[in-house]
């Protein structure tokens, strides 16, 4: 089971950190150079960048300081050649699909489930079948990487990506049966394809997913001994399912969202699971001016499923910037648990963790 598990995170790590690296950052590039040419040159115009060419519109040639412009951007790292062309052209290159480092739809700072490379500490009140967990231990590998995307007009944007998440479930407990310090409780892994449309100040997410959830091998022997020495019968769950999700983000500035929506399982095991659920919450990234000044966010995210009872689960996270884009956060939830072999347990814990954004 460990070797499955260890295969499996070297996978998914190589996969998104190879998609990641090779993903070209076109539109910073982009942007860098349409705001040199405002800023410095006073040129009211936009540029495009493709597969390391930068094209510029023909009204550039005809600015008194077009030398000075050019040899400007030749100096740009990332810009091997400058084409001049017309607006339309320069129109048809902004919408051919590309590549992006990074998705449209940022990370939901407070979803527990939302893939993402992350490590926590959490004290549990968590009961199944007579058992507390005090503390545990959980860790999640995967992300939304951009494969694809394309430009509809100004700052509307359509892109497919893909996501992919392991979470590991950890008890920090001396197990008699196994003599491990550390017990697997349970592991969930996920895939899916999100397709994003972003407007200005608003932004759709309709992602469609495969997760399937197991229960720890050492956890069993553990429950077995239980039930041999006269403990209840711990009775084991094979949670799976796929979901078409939609979630609706409004985002009136750059460091405030405010998001909600539902999603459907039109197949899921056991069959008395059931289909609907609801999705909502905000989150905040808080960007110093000062480069000395550490950048904050602040995430509450609340779900109900049909299976029970649509009774609403939060999640709080509050976190501060230690490195960058690497966040030490504090941690709470409470509802029904989100490990797929516990779903119709509820749960509260609160810890600290680390979150990579």
């Amino acid at each position: 089971m460990k070797l499955r598990i260890f295969s499996i995170l070297i996978f998914m790590f190589t996969l998104f950190s190879g998609t990641a690296i090779a993903a070209n950052d076109d539109q910073y590039l982009s942007g860098y150079a349409t705001a040199l040419l405002k800023g410095k040159y006073g040129l009211d115009t936009s540029v495009q960048v493709r597969g390391r060419e930068l094209f510029i519109p023909q009204s550039v040639r005809n600015d008194s300081q077009y030398d000075a412009i050019i040899d400007e951007l030749s100096q740009l790292k990332g810009i091997d050649t400058i084409k001049v062309v017309s607006d339309e052209e320069l129109a048809r290159i902004g919408t051919k699909w590309r590549r992006f480092r990074e998705p449209l739809f940022r990370p939901l700072v407070a979803d527990p489930k939302w893939p993402k490379f992350h490590v926590a500490y959490h004290n549990y009140s968590y009961e199944k079948e007579g058992a507390v967990f005090n503390k545990g231990m959980e860790g999640d590998i995967g992300g939304t990487f951009s494969l694809i995307r394309t430009g509809a007009g100004d700052y509307t944007y359509t892109e497919v990506g893909l996501q992919g998440r392991v979470n590991l479930f950890m008890d920090l407990y001396k197990d008699s049966t196994t003599s491990s310090t550390t017990t697997l409780i349970n592991s969930d892994y996920m895939v899916g394809i999100p397709l994003t449309f972003a407007f200005p100040g608003f932004t759709i997410i309709t992602r469609f997913f495969h997760e399937s959830t197991h229960v720890g091998d050492e956890y069993l022997l553990r429950k077995e001994a239980e039930e041999d020495a006269g403990g209840a019968h711990f009775k084991r769950v094979n949670l799976s399912y796929e979901m078409l999700e939609v979630l609706a983000a409004v985002e009136p500035n750059s460091w405030f969202r405010i998001y909600a929506g539902g999603g459907f399982m039109p197949d899921h095991a056991p069959r008395d699971y059931e289909y609907w659920m609801w999705h909502a919450g905000m989150d905040m990234y808080i960007k110093s001016e000062y480069s000395q000044a550490p950048s904050i966010i602040v995430g509450l995210d609340v779900k109900g499923f049909q299976t029970t009872d649509f009774t609403p689960s939060y999640s709080f996270t509050v976190g501060i910037e230690t490195f960058e884009n690497t966040f030490l956060t504090f941690e709470a939830y409470t509802g029904y648990s989100q490990l797929g072999q516990f779903y119709e347990n509820k749960v509260t814990y609160y810890g600290i963790g680390f979150h990579l954004y």
